[in-house]
Order: structure tokens, then C-alpha cells, then sequence
């Protein structure tokens, strides 16, 4: 009987929150570094991780939560989500080396 898997000819990967993750301190720390810098309202930890993984009106929790306008808070984070310090807090999920491992040995 042929595998389920066998079935598909490609398969396509969301990186973010499907093969790896962002460690949540290292967001929060970055999140409150941009609501201090342009004076907002600081969220505890619990409103930063509801906005922080949102799906949808992340730009309305930063209008309605931080008080301030979401193209100045994504500007400025930028600023300090730094590239090589977000690699050193990325991490990958358990299970995807070898489930990509199974995708290469098996001609996928």
C-alpha cells in the first residue's frame, strides 16, 4: 500500500512557528526596548504574548495597547531585532530534523 507521503510531489514549509520558533523572552525583551523607546504603554507579559503570536489585528493591539502607531513600532523593532542575535534564539521544533531527514532519504 502506498504512503500517504508518497502521494505528494512537493512539499512546502512555513518556517516560522512550523519548522523553528522564536525564543518568547528574546521577543518581549525586543518588544519592550521598541514601546520604550517610543514612550508606549509597556505590556506585561501576557498582553506581549498575545500580541506576539496573533494571527491577525497585530497592528490594531500596538494602536490599541501600546498607544502607538504600527509603522513606528515595527520601525523601530527592526532596529533592534538584530539578525544575528534573532539566529542565536531560534530554535527548532522537535521532530522536523527528522522528519526532513525522512524527506531526503526517501527522494522528497
Amino acid at each position: 500500500m502506498k504512503k500517504l507521503i508518497d502521494s505528494f510531489e512537493v512539499f512546502v514549509f512555513d518556517l516560522d512557528n512550523t519548522l523553528v520558533y522564536l525564543d518568547f523572552n528574546y521577543a518581549y525583551k525586543i518588544i519592550i526596548s521598541t514601546i520604550e523607546e517610543l514612550e508606549g504603554i509597556i505590556p506585561d507579559q501576557k498582553l506581549a504574548k498575545e500580541f506576539w503570536f496573533a494571527e491577525k489585528n497585530r497592528d490594531q493591539c500596538i494602536k490599541n495597547h501600546f498607544n502607538l502607531s504600527s509603522l513606528d513600532f515595527w520601525r523601530v523593532f527592526r532596529k533592534y531585532d538584530i539578525p544575528e542575535e534573532r539566529m542565536k534564539h531560534t530554535k527548532i521544533f522537535k521532530g522536523v530534523n527528522s522528519i526532513l531527514r525522512y524527506l531526503v532519504d526517501n527522494g522528497n
